[in-house]
């Protein structure tokens, strides 16, 4: 089996690797962005390393796959209910 540290290590290089594609896709932009937020998301933490408040869109690009869909279709139900109170 692979250690979880291991695994753990494996998503943070992942990440890594996504951010520095996406950096590397806004600069053969131009000057079409002007900046890249790796603070993303409304953590208080993150909120205090910075003075700034931007609004952000979520993208998520996946293939068509049943499991994916179904993901989806959970998350809203449980979005729903949580914001209902249930």
């Amino acid at each position: 089996s692979t250690p979880l540290y291991s695994s753990a290590a494996s998503d943070v290089y992942k990440r890594q690797i996504m951010h520095i594609s996406m950096v590397e896709w806004l600069i053969s932009q131009g000057n079409i962005y002007s900046e890249y937020d790796f603070l993303a998301g409304d953590a208080r933490y993150k909120r205090s390393l910075s003075s700034v408040k931007n609004e952000y869109l979520k993208l998520i690009i996946q293939k068509n796959h049943l499991k994916f869909t179904l993901e989806l279709a959970l998350k809203k139900i449980f979005t729903t209910l949580k914001t209902t109170g249930h």
